[in-house]
C-alpha cells in the first residue's frame, strides 16, 4: 500500500476512534452533508465574499473527512486551505466563488502561496516538499491581464470538485461502516480496492487537480 493511502487510513482511524465509534460514525455522515452543502454555494455579489468563505471552509473540511491533513490560517496574504497528500507532497489552494472573470489580484495571490508555505515554518513542509498550487472557482474564464501570473498554477472548477467530493465521501462513508478496529490490514486492503474502483485515491485527486492549467482558461 502506498504511503498516501496508509496516511489517509491512519488519519481516518485516529478520528473515528477518538470517541465512541458508533457516535463518531454517525457524526461523520452528518458532517459530510454539511460539508457538501458548503461546496455547492453560489456566487452572490451582495454577500461581500461570504459565500467564498463558506466554500473555503467546505474545502478544508472535505480534506479532513477524506483523511488528509487539511489546514488553513486567517493570516493576511496567506493561502486558502492546504492538504498534505503524503509526507512529501502538499496541495495549496486559492478558493474563489465570484461573479466576475478571474481577476489579476486573485491570481497574484495564488502565485505567492508556495513561497508563503515555505517561509512560514509550517510543520511538515521543508525544502524538499513538492507544493502544488490550485485555483478553485466557479468561474471558467480568466481576465487576459491575469495570465501573466498564472504560470505553475492549476485550475479546478467548483462543479468538478463537488462531483469528486460526493463520490469520495460516499465511498469513505461506506467504508467506515465496515471498520471495527484500528490497523485492520484486511479492512485497509478492502478500502484500497474500493477507492481504486471508485477513482477517489490520492492519485485520482492529483489527476483531477493537474488536469487543467489556469493559464489555459479562455478570456
Amino acid at each position: 500500500m502506498d504511503d498516501s493511502l496508509s496516511l489517509l487510513f491512519e488519519n481516518i482511524e485516529t478520528s473515528l476512534f477518538s470517541g465512541n465509534l458508533k457516535k463518531t460514525k454517525l457524526k461523520y455522515r452528518k458532517d459530510v452533508t454539511k460539508t457538501l452543502e458548503k461546496l455547492k454555494v453560489e456566487p452572490d455579489s451582495k454577500s461581500n465574499g461570504k459565500n467564498g468563505k463558506i466554500f473555503e471552509q467546505g474545502f478544508q473540511e472535505l480534506g479532513r473527512l477524506l483523511g488528509y491533513r487539511s489546514e488553513n490560517t486567517v493570516q493576511d496574504s496567506a493561502p486558502d486551505p492546504w492538504w498534505f497528500i503524503d509526507d512529501t507532497k502538499v496541495v495549496v489552494s486559492e478558493c474563489k466563488i465570484i461573479t466576475e472573470h478571474i481577476p489579476t489580484k486573485y491570481v497574484r495571490q495564488a502565485a505567492g502561496h508556495k513561497e508563503w508555505l515555505m517561509k512560514n515554518n509550517i510543520p511538515g513542509i521543508g525544502k524538499d516538499t513538492s507544493i502544488i498550487t490550485v485555483f478553485i472557482s466557479n468561474q471558467t474564464k480568466l481576465k487576459s491581464d491575469a495570465r501573466t501570473f498564472a504560470d505553475n498554477i492549476y485550475y479546478l472548477n467548483q462543479d468538478a470538485l463537488y462531483k469528486f467530493a460526493v463520490s469520495a465521501t460516499n465511498t469513505m462513508a461506506e467504508l467506515i461502516t465496515e471498520l471495527s478496529e484500528r490497523n485492520d490490514i484486511s479492512w485497509r486492503d478492502y478500502a484500497k480496492r474500493k477507492m481504486v474502483e471508485k477513482n477517489v485515491t490520492p492519485s485520482d485527486l492529483l489527476k483531477l487537480i493537474e488536469k487543467e492549467k489556469l493559464s489555459e482558461l479562455p478570456s
